[in-house]
């Protein structure tokens, strides 16, 4: 049960998923390669669909490949 907004991350953008988002009240999506650090604070519950978590870690870098130990 999602309270308040959500934004719903997806591998890539999917215009089906778009659409129907569209009657959601609250409801963000977003493909992974358009996703910012603005919009996933912005929202109350962030989704991740599918395999955007390994999109999402590929683009913006794990915290791990930053380390310098």
């Amino acid at each position: 049960d999602v309270k308040g907004s959500f934004l719903m991350v997806t591998p890539e953008r999917d215009d089906n998923v778009f659409r129907s988002a569209r009657n959601i009240p609250g409801a963000r999506v977003m493909a992974a390669a358009e996703v910012n650090a603005y919009e996933v604070l912005k929202h109350r519950t962030l989704i991740l669909v599918g395999d955007a978590t390994e999109r999402l870690q590929k683009r913006l870098g794990s915290a791990d490949s930053t380390r310098e130990d």
